[in-house]
């Protein structure tokens, strides 16, 4: 092995009386990394918190350790490098965004760990809000077996409760489900929240039980005309009310069709101030009801039964009540402008200040009835009966008695009376008429 050349250090003379600027350097024995960390445990400074050795104050070694101490030199001064640069780096260069999927994979783990929980709250709810719904469903079913055992009671208040359940039970909302193979997670919410679709299950069951009870015969209160049937008057009134909020609102497409109240049996039924505009009633049975105040303009009341009914201040313009029987029925203030009474029965009955505009009673029975300070101008009576007919103080301007019978009629204190108001009528000579007025003679021809 070749021999190292000398440190310019360890040659270094030393001037005699100068301070000495080195250190002298044992000589260690041993392997070389004893010898270093020996070096480094001499090198650190009394007091210093860091290991720095600077190069001034490295001391002069005999040429056997002197490799070892610029080892040791070179490895601290690499050591404070590398420090440095990573405080460097780490201070003055902050890591860069990363790019790609990852990132955004990161940025959306909340959300991927909240969508399952997602997705178990918005089952739960379904089937929470499904089992309610057949909950409902269940309980409704129930109800309407319960009134169809009221409405076979033989007590009027259970019947007539059971007929006011009816239209309630009818408007139940159902949830249509789908079926299993087309079903799918948020298939419920969406029909019910989203669709806002509906069924109603209960519709034409309610209307064709309200139907058949309505048609069921009654028995009339002769004795008391007077008295309240409270099955009838309550059938009439939801009849009409479930009637007109069909007509009114948008209803559910499977609604039953048809007229609720046609041919009903309501004898002594109660209707004060109702309305019933447009509802056709056909040959309803309305005997000795009470329907005071209330509007029936343009209803079907053909074939009727009317008898004894009290009609005061009703309305009936341009009603149809042909064919209707309507014996003794009392029509005071009553409103009848172009009502339509052909063949109608009105015998006995009271026309007490009743406006009877273009009314039609061809063909109608009007016999022993009274017409007191009514308005009757322009009305049709032609081919009626009008036996024994008293118009008191009654407008019959321009009123048609073309084939009408007169026989025992009452005129004397009619206004709008002339020579030309029973022309083509019946047994005028039989008439009673206004002073100054003659029958007029048919003209004979030759």
């Amino acid at each position: 092995m070749s021999e190292q050349p000398a440190s310019p250090t360890a040659n270094r003379a030393v001037t005699p009386g100068a301070p000495s600027t080195t250190a002298t350097v044992p000589v260690v024995a041993g392997p070389p990394s004893s010898v270093v960390g020996s070096l480094i445990d001499e090198a650190k400074p009394i007091g210093a918190g860091a290991p720095s050795i600077a190069p001034s104050v490295i001391p002069s070694a005999p040429t056997v350790v002197g490799a070892a101490a610029r080892e040791v030199v070179s490895l601290v001064d690499e050591a404070k490098a590398i420090a440095a640069g990573v405080t460097s780096i780490a201070t003055h260069f902050p890591p860069k965004r990363m790019s790609g999927w990852w990132p955004r994979v990161r940025r959306a783990k909340p959300f991927l760990l909240a969508l399952p929980v997602l997705i178990g709250a918005l089952f739960t709810l379904e089937q929470f809000l499904e089992s309610q719904e057949e909950a409902e469903s269940s309980r409704a079913e129930a109800r309407f077996s319960a009134t169809t055992q009221q409405l076979a009671s033989s007590q009027l208040a259970i019947q007539a409760a059971a007929v006011h359940s009816l239209p309630q039970i009818a408007t139940f909302r159902d949830v249509p489900r789908p079926q299993p193979g087309d079903y799918f997670l948020g298939a419920h919410m969406i029909n019910r929240f989203v669709r806002s679709r509906r069924e109603y299950p209960f519709m034409q069951r309610s209307w064709a039980l309200f139907r058949e009870f309505a048609a069921q015969p009654r028995i009339s209160i002769s004795v008391e005309p007077l008295g309240d049937n409270v099955v009838s008057s309550a059938i009439l009134k939801e009849g009409a009310a479930w009637e007109l909020r069909r007509r009114m609102e948008t209803g559910p497409t499977d609604e039953a069709t048809g007229a609720l109240l046609f041919k009903a049996n309501l004898p002594n039924a109660h209707g004060i101030r109702q309305d019933f505009r447009r509802i056709n009633f056909g040959a309803v049975d309305l005997t000795n009801a009470v329907l005071d105040g209330s509007n029936f303009d343009d209803c079907g009341l053909s074939g009727a039964r009317l008898d004894g009914a009290i009609l005061r201040s009703t309305s009936l313009k341009s009603a149809y009540l042909a064919d209707a029987r309507m014996a003794n029925a009392d029509l005071s203030f009553a409103h009848l402008d172009e009502a339509d009474f052909k063949r109608a029965l009105l015998r006995g009955a009271k026309f007490t200040q009743t406006i009877l505009v273009r009314a039609d009673f061809t063909d109608g029975t009007l016999d022993k009835a009274t017409f007191s300070q009514a308005t009757a101008s322009h009305a049709i009576f032609r081919n009626a009966s009008l036996k024994r007919v008293v118009f008191e103080q009654t407008d019959v301007s321009s009123a048609l008695f073309d084939g009408a019978d007169v026989d025992g009629a009452d005129f004397t204190t009619s206004v709008g009376f002339t020579n030309a108001t029973l022309r083509g009528a019946k047994n005028v000579k039989k008439a009673r008429l206004p002073a100054g007025y003659a029958p007029q003679r048919r003209r004979r021809v030759p």
